[in-house]
Protein backbone atom coordinates (compact mmCIF):
# COMPACT_ATOMS: atom_id res chain seq x y z
CA UNK A 1 0.00 0.00 0.00
CA UNK A 2 2.66 2.73 0.78
CA UNK A 3 4.89 1.28 -2.20
CA UNK A 4 1.59 1.62 -4.34
CA UNK A 5 1.17 5.54 -2.80
CA UNK A 6 4.78 6.81 -3.53
CA UNK A 7 4.59 5.35 -6.81
CA UNK A 8 1.23 6.93 -7.87
CA UNK A 9 2.33 9.81 -6.40
CA UNK A 10 5.71 10.07 -8.55
CA UNK A 11 3.59 9.56 -11.91
CA UNK A 12 1.34 12.29 -10.88
CA UNK A 13 4.11 14.27 -10.07
CA UNK A 14 5.36 13.53 -13.68
CA UNK A 15 2.01 13.50 -15.57
CA UNK A 16 2.41 9.76 -16.35
CA UNK A 17 -0.51 7.96 -15.12
CA UNK A 18 -1.48 6.21 -17.93
CA UNK A 19 1.86 4.77 -18.03
CA UNK A 20 1.81 3.85 -13.96
CA UNK A 21 -1.45 2.27 -15.71
CA UNK A 22 -0.12 -0.05 -18.48
CA UNK A 23 2.57 -1.17 -15.61
CA UNK A 24 0.22 -2.49 -12.77
CA UNK A 25 -1.79 -4.24 -15.84
CA UNK A 26 2.04 -5.40 -16.97
CA UNK A 27 1.88 -6.84 -12.76
CA UNK A 28 -1.56 -8.37 -13.27
CA UNK A 29 -0.91 -9.75 -15.94
CA UNK A 30 1.98 -11.70 -14.22
CA UNK A 31 -0.18 -12.77 -11.24
CA UNK A 32 -2.60 -14.30 -12.63
CA UNK A 33 -0.29 -16.63 -14.99
CA UNK A 34 1.92 -17.75 -12.02
CA UNK A 35 -0.45 -21.45 -11.12
CA UNK A 36 0.43 -22.71 -7.64
CA UNK A 37 -0.25 -26.29 -7.45
CA UNK A 38 -0.21 -28.52 -4.26
CA UNK A 39 2.82 -31.60 -4.26
CA UNK A 40 1.27 -33.10 -1.52
CA UNK A 41 0.39 -36.74 -2.50
CA UNK A 42 -2.76 -37.01 -0.85
CA UNK A 43 -5.46 -34.90 -2.31
CA UNK A 44 -7.55 -34.99 1.05
CA UNK A 45 -5.14 -32.94 2.90
CA UNK A 46 -4.25 -29.40 1.32
CA UNK A 47 -0.06 -28.61 1.43
CA UNK A 48 -0.12 -25.92 4.21
CA UNK A 49 2.40 -24.08 2.29
CA UNK A 50 1.04 -24.12 -0.90
CA UNK A 51 -2.16 -22.73 0.28
CA UNK A 52 -1.07 -19.82 2.31
CA UNK A 53 0.82 -19.16 -0.82
CA UNK A 54 -2.27 -19.25 -3.21
CA UNK A 55 -3.88 -16.68 -0.30
CA UNK A 56 -1.21 -14.49 -0.72
CA UNK A 57 -0.96 -14.50 -4.38
CA UNK A 58 -4.92 -13.65 -4.13
CA UNK A 59 -4.51 -11.16 -1.99
CA UNK A 60 -2.18 -10.00 -4.27
CA UNK A 61 -4.41 -9.88 -7.04
CA UNK A 62 -6.89 -8.31 -5.52
CA UNK A 63 -5.09 -5.28 -4.26
CA UNK A 64 -3.63 -4.90 -8.40
CA UNK A 65 -7.19 -4.78 -9.21
CA UNK A 66 -7.77 -2.14 -6.85
CA UNK A 67 -5.14 -0.44 -7.41
CA UNK A 68 -5.77 -0.53 -11.27
CA UNK A 69 -9.34 0.92 -10.44
CA UNK A 70 -7.59 3.82 -8.35
CA UNK A 71 -5.24 4.93 -10.96
CA UNK A 72 -7.60 4.72 -13.54
CA UNK A 73 -10.32 7.26 -11.31
CA UNK A 74 -7.69 9.48 -11.06
CA UNK A 75 -6.60 9.23 -15.10
CA UNK A 76 -9.91 10.08 -15.74
CA UNK A 77 -10.57 13.28 -13.64
CA UNK A 78 -7.38 14.80 -14.95
CA UNK A 79 -5.73 14.56 -11.55
CA UNK A 80 -2.23 17.25 -12.33
CA UNK A 81 -1.28 17.67 -8.61
CA UNK A 82 -1.13 15.73 -5.85
CA UNK A 83 -2.70 18.09 -3.71
CA UNK A 84 -5.38 17.78 -6.03
CA UNK A 85 -8.40 17.11 -4.00
CA UNK A 86 -9.23 13.13 -6.26
CA UNK A 87 -5.75 12.29 -4.60
CA UNK A 88 -5.96 13.72 -1.18
CA UNK A 89 -9.55 11.49 -0.72
CA UNK A 90 -7.67 8.44 -2.07
CA UNK A 91 -4.87 9.20 1.12
CA UNK A 92 -7.51 9.59 3.35
CA UNK A 93 -9.01 5.94 2.63
CA UNK A 94 -5.69 4.51 2.68
CA UNK A 95 -4.92 6.33 5.95
CA UNK A 96 -8.66 5.25 7.41
CA UNK A 97 -7.81 1.70 6.46
CA UNK A 98 -4.55 1.67 7.62
CA UNK A 99 -5.46 3.04 10.85
CA UNK A 100 -8.50 0.42 11.25
CA UNK A 101 -5.59 -2.50 11.03
CA UNK A 102 -3.78 -0.99 13.50
CA UNK A 103 -6.90 -0.92 15.89
CA UNK A 104 -7.69 -4.30 15.36
CA UNK A 105 -4.07 -5.61 15.43
CA UNK A 106 -3.38 -3.99 19.14
CA UNK A 107 -6.67 -5.38 20.47
CA UNK A 108 -4.92 -8.62 19.87
CA UNK A 109 -2.58 -8.02 21.61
Amino acid sequence: MIRFTENCEQAIRQHDLSGFLRQLKSQLESYTSVSVSDAGDDPGQADTGAHVLELKLKALILDTIHNIEVVEQLNTSSLSDVSDWQWQKQLRSVCLMLLCFVAWWLKRW
